[in-house]
């Protein structure tokens, strides 16, 4: 699932009925194609590791019904279909992300990374690009909220590392490799830009394995 969710492949969603002591009772359903569109691990009561997956209905699932009739071999079939599947995916990705708040926090940093401080310059005129990252993400099972105190303006690097686990923010703006346990030096904040805490904690607590102790 953490290839499909990186590749933005679709899933064959499979559905068992009758659920009791974790098994299917009742037999199965096939639910259709699904995108895996956030990951993240908790620690259990009993201190296990549990990896959580939020799933969404794909839109281009018709493209890989298996009665489909097509003059098309089956292999390009399906290779059009993912690379359909990935278009959309990143598409919706980086227009939930790109809000009127996450534009304001772009411009107050002149579109320069507060991690890495390196700006990414598009064209021959100076333009830079950069992406409005929440800390607290949006959208269930998260439900975290649109404003400025929980966005960061990072580049495309850093927003992919941020957004999984390998970059974590301490409470006191310290950034860490969670790969090495390294702490990377202090997140830059302008003073108007009060980021909440809070979400810092949330956004730590969906990678249990990697922010013990920080």
């Amino acid at each position: 699932m953490l290839i499909n969710y990186r590749e933005g492949l679709p899933i064959r969603y499979v559905r068992g009925l009758g659920i009791r002591r974790g098994k299917a009772t009742e037999g199965y359903v096939y639910r259709g194609l699904y995108l895996v569109e956030d990951y993240w691990n908790v620690r259990t009561e009993r201190g296990h590791l549990m990896w959580q997956f939020r799933l969404a209905k794909s839109s281009a699932g018709e493209r890989w019904g298996v009665d489909e009739v097509s003059d098309t071999p089956a292999d390009d079939q399906a290779d059009l279909a993912r690379q359909v599947a990935a278009a959309r995916y990143v598409s919706t990705q980086r227009l939930v992300r790109n809000t009127q708040e996450a534009r304001a926090i772009k411009a107050l940093y002149d579109n320069t990374c507060q991690m890495c401080r390196i700006p990414v310059v598009v064209d021959i005129n100076g333009a830079r690009y950069s992406e409005g990252a929440h800390i607290h993400a949006l959208g269930r099972p998260h439900d975290g909220r649109d404003v400025r105190s929980n966005i960061l303006c990072l580049c495309p690097n850093c927003h992919v590392l941020f957004d999984n686990g390998v970059r974590l923010i301490t409470d006191d703006l310290k950034v860490v490799d969670t790969l090495n346990r390294r702490v990377l030096g202090d997140l830059y904040v302008e003073r108007e830009h009060q980021i909440d805490t809070a979400c810092l904690g949330q956004h730590r607590s969906r990678w249990a394995d990697r922010s013990e102790n920080l």
